[in-house]
């Protein structure tokens, strides 16, 4: 890892790696649960079982 000085600084690592590691504050996952979003719906894909992903996200992981 290198050092470096600014006034400002963008992480934008995705897990506040750079946040972490400066002792800065910071917030992690869902607020009711502090879980990391388990998957990513920013793309489309088909043959998904809707009410499986719904069981799994809302009731197994208790995110609803």
């Amino acid at each position: 890892m290198q050092a470096g000085k600014s006034r400002c600084f963008i992480d934008g690592t995705g897990d506040a790696f750079f946040a972490r590691g400066a002792g800065a504050p910071y917030e992690r996952g869902y607020e009711k649960t502090a879980n990391n979003q388990p998957l990513s719906f920013r793309f489309e894909m088909g043959g998904i079982d809707v009410e499986r992903l719904y069981r799994h996200v809302a009731v197994e992981l208790q995110e609803d």
